[in-house]
C-alpha cells in the first residue's frame, strides 16, 4: 500500500534549513494547503540546534509518512552542499528546491503543475520574480542557447526557490555540483552541465515565490558570493560557452561590490579575531575579479585597497569611522548581519 502511494508523488518540494525554525514553520504552513497527493514534502535539516523536527512536528502530524521526510544531517555541511543534498535525496520525477524564509504564493504548487504539464520534457522549469519580471514565455534548448541568454535571467536562475528540475536530466551533473560549491551557486553548475546539446530551460513569466531580504544575522557576505562565482568558468565548457558564462558573469558585477567585499573582509577578521587574514581574503577576491573586470580604474582602485590591507588595524579604524558616517550604523552591525562565517548559515 504504501509503495502505490510513493508511486503517485510527481514533485518534491525540499527545503535546506539550518536554525531558522520559525520561518521554516511559517513556510510549511504555507505549503501544507496547497499540497497535493502528487507532492512530497523533504525536509533537510543541515544539523540545527535543537533538530527542526522538535519544532515542526506538529505541523506535519496531519499529513502520512510517504508524503514528509525530515533528514537530518550528521553534521553541518555548509549551505551550498545541503542545497545538492536535496537533488541527491529527491526520488521523485520533478524537484522544487524551496527557501525556508521566502513568501510562497498561494497558487504556487498549481502554477509548477500546470507548467510542468505543458513542458513536461524539460530539463529546468525557471519561474519569474516581483524585481525580475518577464513579458513573455521563453525557452532555450541547449548549453549554448542557454548561455547565449543567461545573463538576462541570471538573478532567478541564481535564486534557488525560481526553479524546478527534471531529477532524471540532472542527477547525472550533480559531481559538477559537488565541484563547484565554492561558487555559492552549485546548482547553477549542475543545470549548465545537465543541458548539454539537448536540454531545455523553459522560462516562464509567472510567479511561485517572493524573495524575501534575510534577517539579521543570516545573510550572505558580498565577498564570499563574488569570491565564489567566477569559478563556473572552471566548469569544462568549450570557448564559446566559456565566453558567453564570462559576459553574463561581468554583467552582474557592480562597482560597488568592490567596496562591499572590502568591509566585509573586514568584518571578518574582526568576528574571526585575525586582522592579518583580512589582506589575504581580499587578495582571493581581487584574484577572482581580475577574471571578469575589464575596467583599469577598477583593478587600480582594489590594488589600491588591498595595499591599505598591509596595515589592517589602521584600516579597520578608517572603515569604522567612514561606516558610521556613511551608514550611520557600526561595522559590528554589518557583520552580524551578513553573518560572516566559512559556512554561511542557510
Amino acid at each position: 500500500m504504501i509503495f502505490a502511494r510513493r508511486a503517485q508523488i510527481r514533485l518534491t518540494i525540499a527545503i535546506p534549513t539550518y536554525n531558522r525554525p520559525k520561518s521554516l514553520a511559517s513556510t510549511i504552513s504555507l505549503l501544507i494547503p496547497q499540497l497535493t497527493p502528487e507532492c512530497q514534502l523533504l525536509v533537510v535539516d543541515n544539523a540545527s540546534d535543537p533538530p527542526v523536527i522538535d519544532g515542526i512536528g506538529p505541523a506535519l502530524a496531519e499529513l502520512d509518512v510517504c508524503r514528509a521526510r525530515i533528514i537530518r544531517n550528521n553534521t553541518n555541511v555548509g549551505a551550498n552542499a545541503n542545497i545538492l543534498r536535496c537533488m541527491e535525496l529527491c526520488d521523485s520525477e520533478w524537484l522544487w528546491i524551496l527557501s525556508d524564509d521566502d513568501r510562497i504564493w498561494e497558487d504556487a504548487i498549481r502554477t509548477i503543475f500546470e507548467t510542468i504539464a505543458d513542458h513536461p520534457t524539460c530539463t529546468c522549469l525557471n519561474f519569474a520574480q516581483i524585481s525580475e519580471p518577464r513579458s513573455e514565455s521563453s525557452i532555450a534548448c541547449g548549453r549554448a542557447e542557454l548561455l547565449s541568454v543567461i545573463g538576462r535571467d541570471f538573478y532567478t536562475l541564481l535564486f534557488i526557490s525560481t526553479s524546478v528540475y527534471r531529477v532524471a536530466a540532472i542527477l547525472p551533473s550533480i559531481t559538477y555540483g559537488y565541484m563547484q560549491i565554492p561558487s555559492c551557486a552549485p546548482h547553477l553548475a549542475v543545470l549548465l552541465m545537465a543541458v548539454d546539446k539537448t536540454g531545455t530551460v523553459f522560462f516562464s513569466p509567472k510567479i511561485t515565490v517572493e524573495y524575501i531580504p534575510a534577517r539579521k544575522g543570516t545573510g550572505w557576505s558580498q565577498f564570499w558570493v563574488d569570491r565564489g562565482l567566477p569559478l563556473l568558468l572552471d566548469l569544462p565548457l568549450n570557448s564559446q560557452d566559456r565566453v558567453f558564462l564570462r559576459r553574463a558573469l561581468r554583467a552582474r558585477n557592480r562597482f560597488k561590490d568592490v567596496f562591499a567585499a572590502y568591509v566585509d573582509v573586514l568584518c571578518y577578521g574582526l568576528r574571526a579575531r585575525d586582522l592579518a587574514i583580512c589582506a589575504q581574503l581580499y587578495k582571493m577576491f581581487a584574484l577572482r575579479r581580475a577574471t571578469l573586470s575589464q575596467s583599469p580604474l577598477e583593478w587600480l582602485i582594489i590594488r589600491c585597497l588591498q595595499t591599505t590591507l598591509l596595515a589592517p588595524g589602521v584600516a579597520l579604524q578608517g572603515v569604522r569611522v567612514a561606516y558610521r558616517v556613511a551608514a550611520r550604523r557600526t561595522l559590528e552591525d554589518r557583520a552580524a548581519r551578513v553573518g560572516l562565517s566559512l559556512d554561511e548559515p542557510v
